[in-house]
């Protein structure tokens, strides 16, 4: 209470050349984080600053461009404002939606999203990501664009970039699965193709959680490269700590169980290996809410004889 009146009062005063705007944009993303869902009371205002100095920076690069003379503002000032917003998302989660309509938000990212600058795509989708887990409908207008632009960044060159692109596409396809549904063939090549060539823990994972959710959406299209990358797969989910969300686990691990009983000649090696992530699974739940699991429809009788009689379950 007494800090923040001031601060917010020198963030609204400051003009998008000041050198302090940037530290400024730091310490209120760090704050809002620390504060959680109780940094609603000066969300509105900081938000809409934010927002309008991504534009006056996006403007000052396009008179730049078109102009000797033009000196452009820095994009770190984007970058940093992409920041504080995608805070206040996660600080606010459902609460941000009142916010989203009082500026231009969904433009800019659009034209952040599309930027020269991979570090700037960077801080966009990662806050695309932020907004699809809280108010993904908003993103509608300039969906089929976003989702184009976020496979298209799925390139490891540039590592964060790809990464936020990834985790980001993941979300979307959690909430808007049949916009995502026609670039599946597209982003399946390229993320099989990551999964088996490139050995980079965070983006391995982030691939993985790519591939399941895609095979939530459209087993068929997924299955057809299953034999390629479930070896891959596997090992990656297997390394994965408890913070992943253990309830899109829990729909992966149907599709998982298919693949395994769809093998006719197992290698005994890579049958224990099977058997080892299948109990490790079981065990990780009550032996009453396994057994309501196995039980559901997501499981045909067949696929629970299987289970039973060559993997112990």
């Amino acid at each position: 209470e007494v800090l923040l009146p001031p601060l917010i009062e020198r963030f609204t005063g400051c003009k998008p050349e000041d050198h302090n705007l940037c530290p400024l944009l730091e310490c209120l993303t760090a704050i809002v984080l620390a504060l959680g869902p109780d940094c609603a009371s000066f969300a509105p205002v900081v938000y809409v600053r934010c927002v309008n100095i991504i534009e006056a920076t996006l403007q000052s690069q396009q008179m730049a461009e078109q102009s000797d003379t033009a000196v452009p503002l820095s994009k770190d000032l984007i970058m940093c404002a992409l920041d504080l917003i995608g805070g206040l998302a996660e600080s606010l989660e459902a609460a941000f939606e009142q916010l989203v309509g009082s500026a231009n938000l969904i433009p800019v990212i659009g034209a952040c999203a599309t930027d020269s600058d991979h570090n700037v795509r960077q801080w966009a989708f990662a806050l695309v990501g932020e907004i699809a887990k809280c108010c993904c409908a908003h993103l509608r207008p300039i969906l089929e664009q976003l989702i184009s632009i976020l496979i298209k960044n799925m390139d490891p060159v540039h590592l964060n970039t790809c990464n936020n692109a990834c985790w980001a596409y993941s979300e979307i396809m959690l909430r808007e699965p049949e916009a995502c549904r026609p670039f599946f063939p597209q982003s399946i090549q390229i993320a099989l193709h990551l999964l088996s060539k490139v050995r980079l823990p965070t983006l391995n994972e982030n691939i993985a959680i790519v591939l399941g959710r895609m095979a939530l959406v459209s087993p068929d299209i997924v299955s057809g490269g299953l034999q390629s990358f479930l070896p891959a797969w596997c090992e990656v989910l297997g390394h994965m700590n408890d913070t992943y969300d253990k309830e899109t686990a829990k729909m992966h691990f149907p599709l998982f169980c298919k693949a395994i009983a769809s093998w006719k000649m197992l290698h005994p090696e890579l049958k224990q290996v099977f058997e080892a992530i299948l109990l490790k699974f079981k065990h990780s739940m009550p032996q009453d809410a396994w057994d309501s699991y196995l039980a559901s429809e997501q499981f045909s009788p067949v696929l629970r004889h299987v289970l039973k009689s060559k993997y112990n379950l």
